[in-house]
């Protein structure tokens, strides 16, 4: 995991030609006040005055763990297309794949704890709304002062995770700000004009998500994917990460790792 960004720094396309580049950083002002544009970006000083950048573990403990969060229990690298194999049915023990339990057991069991490691299965509360599972964890945020975002915003959720989580690649309908309040993750994202070269699943849930494993991509079932360019970079405490509407983004946590999101819509 340590070494991935040196890998794909050194990927080049058929034609010599790089086809990495840095998500560029700006100061969070220019946005505020341009608005987000359609090109990724990691926006600095964004987050200031957030009583939850003084967080950790321990206190999500000792103030929340006694709430119900959802808890997607998957196989390895906490990927939630395992949940969907067959084969993944006998590996997770007392888990369900999908499952609710106290924010408490959870941090015991996948962040604290190393029991489930030793199963090789990795919990990840990913997409939970704050407002359906942990209203009182707004007190620690604020809605980012952009107006397309107070004004259209459809829904913000919380992610926590182990380090080794991802998230594979996979694309949203709205527009996103990942704002990383602990830890560290490292994001690639590919804009929506490639979307035939990511190899969507072709029906159900997974419509939205990548068959491709960034990280090892098989290339004789997804010729085309290497080819494409992308933008990535690595976003730490206090950064929020924009990502244009409908752009495919992997995510993987280089640590312990806990965020929010804000989704809004698009002006018609």
């Amino acid at each position: 995991m340590k070494g991935i960004l040196t890998k794909v720094r050194r990927s080049f396309s058929a034609h010599g030609v790089p086809i990495a580049q840095a998500i560029p950083r700006i100061p969070f002002e220019e946005v505020r006040t341009a608005g987000t544009g359609e090109r990724p970006c990691i926006l600095l000083d964004g987050m200031e005055g957030w009583p939850a950048l003084q967080w950790n573990v321990e206190y999500l403990r000792e103030r929340f763990g006694h709430m119900d969060v959802p808890v997607e229990i998957s196989e390895g690298k906490a990927d939630y297309r395992s949940m969907f194999d067959a084969s993944f049915e006998a590996k997770r023990g007392k888990f369900e794949a999908g499952c609710l339990m106290k924010l408490d057991e959870y941090l015991h069991w996948f962040l604290i704890g190393k029991d489930a490691q030793k199963m090789n299965v990795r919990g990840y509360i990913a997409q939970c709304r704050l407002g359906d599972y942990l209203p009182e964890l707004l007190e620690g945020v604020q809605t980012p002062s952009i107006d397309e975002v107070k004004t259209r915003l459809h829904e913000i959720n919380f992610w926590l995770g182990p380090q080794g989580t991802e998230t594979p690649l996979h694309r949203d309908p709205y527009l996103n700000l990942l704002c990383q309040i602990f830890g560290e993750k490292y994001v690639r994202l590919y804009d929506s004009k490639y979307s035939m070269e990511m190899y969507p699943f072709q029906n159900g849930l997974l419509r939205n998500t990548s068959q491709v494993d960034v990280e090892n991509p098989d290339k004789h079932l997804h010729p085309q994917f290497e080819l494409n360019p992308y933008w990535e970079g690595i976003i730490g405490p206090g950064e929020m990460l924009y990502i244009p509407q409908r752009w495919w983004h992997y995510v993987q946590s280089r640590t312990v790792s806990f965020s929010v999101n804000f989704w809004w819509n698009k002006s018609t």
